[in-house]
C-alpha cells in the first residue's frame, strides 16, 4: 500500500519532468538546425515549421496543433494536459494559442540558450 501511494504522488512529478524533456529536446533539436542557417533562412523555416503545425490555418497553434506537433517530432506520445502545459510555457500573452511571433520568440530562446 505505500509503494502505492508513493508511486501516486510522484507520477505529477515524473510527468512534469517529462515534459520538460520532451520541450527540451523538440526545441534543441531544432535550435541546433536553425543555429546553421542565416537570419533570413532561419524566419523561412519557422514560418514552414509553423504552417505545417497549424492545423486550422488561422495563424496560431492551439494546444490540439502544438500536441500533435510535439508529438510527430518527438515520437512521444503526450496527453492534452500536457501538451497545454508546453503550450502555456511559451504562451506570452497567455491567450491559450501560439502566434507565429511567440514560437519564433520561443525557437529564438534556444537558439541563444
Amino acid at each position: 500500500m505505500f509503494l502505492y501511494v508513493m508511486a501516486l504522488l510522484l507520477s505529477p512529478i515524473r510527468n512534469r519532468v517529462r515534459i520538460r524533456l520532451l520541450q527540451r529536446e523538440f526545441f534543441t533539436v531544432e535550435a541546433n538546425y536553425l543555429k546553421t542557417l542565416s537570419p533570413q533562412e532561419q524566419t523561412i523555416r519557422l514560418r514552414g515549421l509553423f504552417d505545417r503545425m497549424d492545423l486550422s490555418g488561422e495563424g496560431r497553434l492551439d494546444a490540439i496543433a502544438f500536441q500533435s506537433a510535439i508529438q510527430a517530432a518527438s515520437g512521444e506520445r503526450i496527453t492534452m494536459d500536457d501538451a497545454t502545459r508546453m503550450l502555456k510555457s511559451v504562451d506570452t500573452d497567455g491567450d491559450g494559442s501560439l502566434s507565429f511571433y511567440e514560437f519564433c520568440q520561443a525557437m529564438n530562446d534556444v537558439i541563444i540558450h
